[in-house]
């Protein structure tokens, strides 16, 4: 993320053609003013690419567009309770392709990860079951007791 607003290529221009008539790096920035060293940032770009427009970021372009994120969000917000493979699923339908550690990964960024719950109801039901079974048996017998 940029620290300051991007400088206008007008402003570049001029900048570029202040120091073509000779003028020094301290002077170019009282007159426009800017930083000494935003000065010969823009001066040592021009000289190295000869172009004063912004040039293309490195790295690999993300996956996942701002709106499929947005697409995510509304599908999360929705059902909390949505695992990633449903969320492909419901990307597909919007021609979006991406794998489920993407989505996962995605959701992480924007800290909506963990809404699965952790136990389903048909796993919390069954111990339940078995200790209302157990609970007029005695649990302690001869076998635990510490009589030799």
């Amino acid at each position: 993320m940029p620290r300051t607003k991007e400088i206008p290529e007008d402003l570049r221009q001029t900048v570029i053609e202040a120091h073509q008539a000779g003028k020094g790096y301290k002077t170019i920035s009282k007159e426009f003013k800017l930083h000494k060293s935003t000065v010969r940032h823009i001066v040592h770009k021009w000289r190295q690419f000869n172009t004063i427009v912004t040039l293309p970021r490195s790295g690999r372009p993300a996956k996942i567009t701002p709106k499929a994120k947005l697409l995510i969000l509304q599908e999360i917000s929705k059902d909390p309770g949505l695992t990633s493979k449903e969320l492909k699923a419901s990307l597909e339908s919007a021609n979006v392709s991406v794998h489920d550690s993407t989505i996962r990964r995605t959701l992480t960024n924007i800290r909506m990860h963990g809404n699965v719950e952790l136990q389903p109801e048909k796993n919390t039901a069954a111990p339940l079951r078995f200790a209302e079974d157990k609970v007029d048996t005695s649990w302690l017998s001869e076998e635990c007791s510490v009589d030799g």
